[in-house]
């Protein structure tokens, strides 16, 4: 997923940061907030940053698109922390890797943020929406819904990431066209991706409400609607 430098125009470049602006501002502001009540939340965010950083930096390159596939694990942060804050970690995961490891690029990151982010932000209203529907009667569907959270959150990071490679050759092929071979060539690493993601997600997610149930008591607050909220 980590378009180089050099991938789109400097237009479309900006584009993409000023979304991602918009929502690391508003990550900011909610963090000072909460800082102010969950006195650990600085140590978690360093915590979730590394994790990020460590699922993200073992990928394939594809060289036809000059691009990467690999897991992303977004859908079981914003879990955790709520993607209100999910953008600070995603931006900082990303700006050391493009940074230090040439994995990504500084134009891109605006993009590569947006794309990870929104990719959380799905997987984790799944989730969210599906506990409305209160899937504490079936764990059948406790687990078909968190699975398809990790799934469909990986998913649609690729699936913006061949949106914005499309949009950068629009002038060579039609846009059609060009998110049909990006989506393509993402496809043979990235699904199986995101079906070992959607796996993993479950099992995490199980084990943290059975054994640390309090991470979601004290984190909730910080998500972008009202938290995961249990009766």
């Amino acid at each position: 997923m980590h378009l180089p430098d050099g991938a789109m125009g400097i237009t479309q470049a900006a584009s993409w940061w000023a979304l991602t602006g918009g929502s690391l501002i508003t990550a900011v502001m909610a963090f000072r907030n909460k800082a102010k009540d969950i006195p650990g939340i600085k140590g978690i965010l360093g915590l979730l940053t590394a994790v990020s950083f460590v699922i993200s930096t073992i990928h394939f390159p594809i060289p036809v698109i000059g691009s990467s596939a690999h897991m992303v694990g977004a859908a079981i942060i914003a879990f955790i922390i709520g993607p209100k804050l999910l953008p600070i970690i995603i931006f900082l995961s990303l700006f050391i890797q493009a940074l230090f490891f040439s994995h990504g690029g500084l134009t891109t990151l605006g993009a590569n943020t947006f794309a990870t982010w929104f990719g959380g932000f799905f997987g984790w209203a799944i989730f969210y929406y599906s506990d409305k529907i209160n899937y504490k009667n079936s764990n059948f569907f406790f687990i078909a819904t968190t699975w398809l959270a990790g799934f469909l959150g990986s998913i649609i990071v690729y699936a913006i990431s061949s949106t914005q490679i499309a949009l950068s050759e629009v002038h060579e092929a039609a846009f059609s066209t060009a998110w049909a071979t990006a989506a393509i060539a993402y496809a043979p690493t990235q699904v199986p991706f995101a079906i070992v993601e959607g796996i993993i997600t479950v099992g995490v997610l199980k084990f943290l409400m059975s054994r640390r149930p309090q991470i979601f008591e004290h984190l909730r607050p910080v998500s972008i609607i009202d938290p995961l909220k249990h009766n």
